[in-house]
């Protein structure tokens, strides 16, 4: 995983659409994956959550077994692989049935509550795009830049006909690959129209039935250059799975 700093960066871009008002945003320090969710990984915590509790994960699939991005996960399948991913690993989850955050979401599709300290989970919104940003304000591109290439990410004009393993091409600042391109990532806030406010850890609410329209961030490989910008926004029904398209990464606060 690669270390987030805390701080404060302004989110958005003007020239990206639903990316105005730009606004600042403070966020606290985390970890995140430097790598979207592969199958080899899933498939690991996906055979241990099958024999505690987690009997209905998706079996999911990719464009090749290894270092290939997981795909067509939905975002309940991803808010319940991160809380098996926690238990294996012998942290406490982040995401339960219920308010007194006892019951641990384990199966079915449910809005959660979450434990904000606690384990494995998707990125909010922020998180992800401070993180895709690599410590740059005002650039469209993870590297500092408002240019891409072909050589920089997987996306329409780089010509392939899927994802690319993961860490095929240079990382950001921060050590993360991907963030632009290759497949979109789950996070964990419901879209909404931006404020000019600024904001502290911004998160949509928890254990409450808001459901449609999870945000979605990075772009992927079958889209044209303006869909990886690190502001661009897109979205889609928590129980939607697309075959090639849908992949995540999960941090750690």
């Amino acid at each position: 995983m690669s270390f987030v700093p805390s701080g404060s960066f302004r989110m958005g871009d003007a020239r990206v659409p639903q990316g105005s008002p730009v606004h600042t945003v403070a966020v606290s320090e985390f970890a995140i994956d430097q790598f979207e969710t592969t199958k080899l990984i899933w498939d690991g915590v996906r055979a241990w959550g099958l024999t505690n509790g987690y009997h209905d994960l998706t079996a999911a699939t990719s464009y090749g077994m290894g270092q290939q991005p997981v795909q067509d996960v939905n975002w309940y399948d991803a808010i319940k692989w991160c809380n098996a991913r926690s238990e294996r690993e012998g942290v406490a989850p982040a995401y339960y049935t219920d308010e007194a955050l006892t019951q641990v979401y384990r199966f079915g599709e449910t809005i959660p509550f979450v434990n904000w300290n606690a384990g494995f989970r998707l990125p909010t919104e922020a998180e992800w795009e401070k993180a895709a940003r690599g410590g740059f304000d005002g650039v469209l591109y993870p590297w500092g830049t408002d240019s891409i290439t072909p050589t920089d990410a997987n996306y329409k004009e780089s010509g392939y006909s899927g994802t690319r393993p993961v860490g095929s091409y240079r990382p950001n600042p921060f050590g993360l690959y991907d963030t632009a391109g290759n497949i979109w990532e789950w996070c964990w806030d419901v879209f909404n129209e931006y404020g000019s406010d600024s904001q502290e850890d911004p998160k949509s609410a928890s254990g409450k039935n808001l459901s449609f329209g999870r945000v979605q961030r990075g772009g992927r490989w079958d889209l044209d250059k303006t869909f990886s910008s690190v502001s661009y926004r897109y979205l889609d029904d928590p129980k939607t799975r697309h075959q090639g398209i849908y992949g995540f990464r999960s941090v750690l606060p």
